[in-house]
């Protein structure tokens, strides 16, 4: 992502970033999951694999132990990508 640098007007998130009711979260990695149920924000933006949410082939991701839907309950909404079809529960939104 380095050549991203040189595009003016384009800001590399490689950090939890919050700014006003904004939280951007870049992919995590290993216990970094742990930081997000921390985060006041009213949007968060995200690439989260969240159990119980269908993948491409319309199989429901396993519950591995780690980030579930329920550590994204402070944002009022939240919108990911990662899983490929379109899809929503409570406040969380595939796109």
């Amino acid at each position: 992502m380095v050549f991203a640098n040189e595009i003016p007007k384009i800001k590399v998130v490689n950090e939890i970033l919050v700014k006003d009711d904004v939280a951007i979260v870049p992919w995590l990695i290993g216990n970094e999951w742990k930081k997000i149920q921390k985060i006041k924000a009213k949007y968060m933006f995200g690439h989260f694999e969240l159990p119980n949410f269908k993948m491409n082939a319309m199989v429901e991701m396993p519950d591995h132990g780690g980030i579930t839907a329920q550590h994204l309950s402070n944002p009022e909404y939240v919108f990911s990508g990662h899983f490929h079809k379109r899809q929503y529960k409570g406040n969380i939104h595939y796109i």
